[in-house]
């Protein structure tokens, strides 16, 4: 891939959604929206209000709330995040593994929604909490630190284990060239939101997902990168959030 060049021609840029997953009316039983029927009436898992089913040109097929909801679920999901949630399903079940999208995993942080869960080989289907389960959890926006450490005790608390993987639009390298004798890339000139690089530490290494390509690479943070300094600022209903880059 020579110096410079632009992935952004690769870019769609379809519109954001709401809803991935809903249930069906009669059955309870959740539906992924790439499988649902104009025929069927669905309801939100949150709050069981009724939800339409909607697919169009622009946009992936999806679920929404109707107008006058306050539901937690209708604030939309960016079609970066469901792309990825939907081609690491793809890759998944192409593999002949269990993964199912926005599953509820009980933990000590609560009841919380994995983007992507994916059960261990087995015979029989899924059936009990024992069995070996693995979290995906996809990143697009700013985390915390403390929320991120909180996201992945709860995880193994729970005894599932968790990959974190960061969305990162290909228009903000700058530079990305092959290393020559080698199939590897350098991205350089990139500056690295601090909460992706409290993810590479988690990790050893980082997990990225370029939505402008459809691809996932894996990625190392090489020592001579330098730090921008962090800072703490506090929003008008006194939530603090930290703010720094790599």
């Amino acid at each position: 891939m020579p110096e410079g060049m632009d992935l952004t021609k690769f870019c769609s840029k379809p519109k954001d959604i709401e809803m991935f997953v809903a249930r069906t009316n009669e059955s309870n039983e959740p539906v992924e929206a790439s499988n649902a029927s104009k025929a069927i009436s669905y309801i939100c898992r949150n709050c069981d209000e009724g939800v339409v089913f909607a697919k169009g040109q622009k946009r992936r097929a999806h679920f929404k709330h109707k107008k006058g909801s306050e539901c937690a679920f209708g604030i939309g999901e960016s079609w970066q995040h469901l792309e990825a949630k939907i081609v690491i399903l793809s890759a998944l079940r192409g593999r002949g593994l269990t993964a199912s999208p926005e599953v509820e995993v009980l933990s000590i942080d609560g009841d919380r929604r994995a983007d992507v869960l994916v059960w261990a080989p087995q015979t029989d289907p899924p059936k009990s909490d024992d069995i070996r389960r693995m979290a995906i959890e996809v990143q697009y926006s700013t985390i915390e630190s403390s929320m991120l450490s909180e996201r992945t005790t709860a995880y193994m608390a729970a005894k599932v284990l968790v990959i974190w993987i960061s969305i990162i639009d290909a228009k903000k390298f700058k530079s990305i060239y092959r290393v020559d004798g080698t199939n590897l890339f350098k991205i350089s000139e990139y500056s690295v939101p601090f909460w992706i690089a409290e993810i590479a530490a988690l990790h050893g290494h980082l997990w990225i997902y370029v939505p402008d390509c459809k691809a996932f690479w894996q990625g190392w943070l090489l020592p001579d990168w330098r730090f921008k300094e962090l800072r703490q600022s506090e929003d008008a209903g006194g939530n603090s959030y930290s703010s720094g880059n790599y």
